[in-house]
């Protein structure tokens, strides 16, 4: 379960000056911003609601791997890096987690196209699993219809 969002305190007062202005405090909005300020900028970062309460909220940056096209995996491990970068230097947890993904299907079409994405996924390093119906089965009892 991830943390609750803690709602971040609007300054209404603009600063007489910054280097750079970012406009929308969504996932992409507050990585430019952080990453800025980590190059020694001075940013602003404006918002018309909550910080992370839009758009974001629901979405949160989800990038996973499983899935890809290949030429997107490396941008995908990438992601995965920075998110955990990002957390560890706040200090606090901001609800990131590695959890994995589960695809379910009756369709033997979507089952040999994640099979051939499977073999994509081990020559790329991603920890990618097909599992028989037992096997589902055995991790999800009483969910298998």
């Amino acid at each position: 379960m991830s943390p609750p969002l803690n709602r971040i305190n609007s300054d209404e007062r603009l600063p007489a000056q910054v280097d750079v202005v970012v406009i929308g405090g969504g996932v992409i909005g507050v990585s430019a911003a952080y990453h800025l300020a980590k190059k020694g900028l001075s940013v602003a970062l404006v918002e018309k609601g909550h910080v992370g309460g839009e758009q974001s909220s629901r979405n949160w940056g989800w990038c996973r791997q499983q899935g890809r096209a290949r030429e997107e995996i490396p941008l995908a491990r990438e992601a995965l890096r920075l998110w955990e970068d990002m957390q560890n230097d706040a200090g606090v947890d901001a609800g990131f987690r590695r959890t994995g993904v589960l695809f379910l299907t009756k369709s033997k079409e979507e089952l040999a196209s994640w099979e051939r994405w499977a073999a994509v996924a081990r020559e790329m390093q991603v920890h990618s699993t097909v599992l028989t119906p037992a096997e589902v089965a055995e991790r999800m009892p009483g969910n298998t219809d």
